[in-house]
């Protein structure tokens, strides 16, 4: 398995952060900033060449960069410190529209051995929130409880 992150050169093009931050503050969450990665988990016989060949679909090579590991983890593509991770996805058995386009995506780019693909958001939060702060984020803002599930981590 690949996890492959992408996410914007700058604060300032990212809509989704600007969008939470200001979500946050409304609920009197202390945040400094809020940056998003779109990840993709990339299952199946995938070559590096073809990781490397996704990020042409999945990014915006002007205002986006993307960065992928082998493995599953998000956590390990974010290089900020001094911060909270969240990672919030679809919770087993509920339709994964995003990944399964871009598995549909990836075959058409010639990364045949894409069999599965899921997506999901990481979000890098600062500012001087406390444990109990950044649940209340994941529970009111960053992620639908009916549908999606979430973990999160102090780096």
């Amino acid at each position: 398995m690949w996890t492959v992150g992408v996410t914007y050169n700058s604060e300032g093009v990212d809509p989704i952060g600007r969008n939470r931050k200001a979500d946050l503050k409304d609920l009197g969450i202390p945040v400094e900033s809020v940056k998003t990665m779109h990840v993709y988990f990339v299952q199946g016989n995938i070559s590096e060449a073809d990781v490397k060949k996704s990020c042409q679909l999945l990014s915006d090579s002007i205002i986006q960069k993307c960065a992928y590991a082998k493995g599953s983890d998000s956590f390990a593509l974010v290089k900020d410190k001094d911060a909270w991770i969240v990672q919030v996805k679809n919770k087993p058995g509920v339709t994964d529209a995003v990944g399964e386009s871009t598995r549909k995506g990836l075959h058409v780019l010639g990364t045949k051995g894409a069999e599965r693909v899921e997506a999901a958001f990481t979000y890098v939060i600062k500012g001087t929130l406390n444990e109990a702060q950044v649940k209340k984020a994941c529970e009111k803002t960053l992620a639908n409880s009916l549908i999606q599930e979430y973990k999160y981590v102090r780096v």
